[in-house]
């Protein structure tokens, strides 16, 4: 399996009861070939000021086909799929889902009434490209986060206008090359990124965490994603009520094919 991403998609998941609790069927997702999914033990959720799962020991996932009528997974632990504990070396899904039809199992009464954070990353050919040429170049810009309560832009940068990415890695400096200070690893549980081309959300609602390399034995690498800065944006999860990180900043380097 091609182990290029192209799309990403963050999606809630609430755990009502002990026994089932089905997936929501996501549009962005229908038809999609998913190749990994991720759980991220988030400090807050996006959108949303409902409590999250701090672990994931009681809890199992069970997978449907495209046509929802047989499991290719079934019950697997979802410790396998947590960022945390498998270092990056991702448990491949490699094929299409039925969501609605897929679900999570609860074993525990403590998980009830909390949230689970999915991340689905998914072949997106329309807004990736393969190879041109394998020279690369890496570039850096960074995010000033001036609100906990609305949309912080990625800025106008001219630069990189157009470019076909490859990776965008976040980094965690006490200061930025600006001079700005940096929001921590704590508060990067509270931040979520989406990067938009036009009205599409490439990666939508995603938790910083997935950005950050270190410590990681496997990392993704991007198809030649495209986007665009200026409609794309950086916000804090649980509606700003959560964590203060106003006035610092969001530090990234970016990988792009040089061409």
């Amino acid at each position: 399996m091609n182990k290029k991403v192209s799309g990403a998609k963050s999606v809630v998941v609430k755990l009502e009861s002990k026994g089932k609790n089905y997936l929501p069927f996501v549009e962005y997702l229908k038809d999609r070939y998913i190749k990994y999914i991720d759980v991220v033990l988030v400090g807050s959720l996006p959108y949303s000021t409902d409590a999250c799962i701090t672990d994931t020991e009681g809890l199992f996932l069970t997978l449907a086909n495209k046509s929802g009528n047989s499991f290719f997974v079934h019950d697997e632990t979802l410790n396998r799929y947590d960022l945390l504990q498998n270092l990056g070396l991702r448990r491949p899904v490699g094929q299409k889902l039925s969501l609605q039809n897929s679900y999570i199992t609860v074993t525990d009464d403590a998980y009830v009434g909390k949230s689970v954070l999915l991340v689905f990353w998914y072949d997106l050919p329309e807004y990736s490209a393969r190879n041109m040429t394998d020279a690369q170049l890496t570039d850096n810009f960074e995010v000033k986060i001036d609100s906990n309560y609305s949309n912080n832009l990625l800025p106008d940068n001219r630069t990189m206008v157009s470019k076909r990415f490859r990776k965008i890695a976040l980094a965690l400096p006490t200061y930025t090359p600006t001079f700005s200070p940096s929001v921590t690893y704590s508060d990067i549980q509270h931040l979520y990124i989406t990067l938009q081309k036009g009205n599409y959300k490439i990666f939508d609602a995603i938790p910083l965490a997935e950005l950050y390399e270190i410590g990681n034995i496997e990392i993704l690498d991007f198809a030649n994603i495209v986007f665009d800065f200026t409609y794309s944006y950086i916000w804090v999860g649980g509606k700003g009520t959560r964590i203060n990180v106003a006035g610092k900043s969001v530090f990234f380097n970016a990988v792009y094919e040089d061409k």
